[in-house]
Formats: structure tokens, C-alpha cells, sequence
């Protein structure tokens, strides 16, 4: 499941420090949960939240109760061939994998 927020990846903690939008991992954490008990295929499915950037490329990754959920940016500012790649090599990616950024 893929979702796209057209907002900044980080936001600012009380302190000052970056941190991820943890909303938008509760609402993902959220569908795909939900949808469990649909198919069998759902017990372990991925969920993608992705968002636009310029000059900036973000990967973060987590597993909550057997389901990968990741945060990255594509950069808006490339050619269409490159975001077409990188669209591509997130759909691939996974966590803990040795390539992933």
C-alpha cells in the first residue's frame, strides 16, 4: 500500500530535534492492519509513505507486527527517467536489506 503526502518528510520535536510524522505511521499501521482479515496475503503486506522533495533523498524503515512500513522522498527535481527508477527500486526495497539507503 502506498500512500503520498505532499508535505515535508520531518517535522520538529518539542526539542528542536527532526523526527517523523508518526500520525501518518499510526494511519498506515492502521490500513493495513485493517485489512488482515481479507486474505491471508495481508498478514505481512508493506505499506510506502512517500512524499516529494527537491535535492533530497530520505529512506527510513520499519517492521511493526510483521508489517514493513517505510518513509522516502522523490526527488521531484530529476529527469523522468530517474523518478521513474527510483519509483521502481522503492517498490523493491525492503527493511534491513543491505542496499536499501
Amino acid at each position: 500500500m502506498i500512500d503520498t503526502k505532499f508535505t515535508a518528510i520531518l517535522t520538529h520535536g518539542r526539542f528542536g530535534d527532526a523526527g517523523l510524522k508518526s500520525g501518518y505511521l499510526y494511519q498506515m499501521y492502521s490500513y493495513l492492519r485493517s485489512q488482515e482479515e481479507c486474505d491471508e496475503s495481508w498478514q505481512a503486506a508493506a505499506g510506502l509513505i512517500l512524499h516529494p522533495a527537491i535535492d533530497t533523498t530520505f529512506r527510513e524503515y520499519v517492521v511493526i507486527q510483521n508489517h514493513p512500513i517505510g518513509f522516502a522522498t522523490i526527488d521531484l527535481s530529476s529527469q523522468a527517467v530517474e523518478i521513474r527508477n527510483e519509483l521502481r527500486a522503492l517498490l523493491v526495497e525492503s527493511p534491513g536489506d543491505e542496499a536499501s539507503p
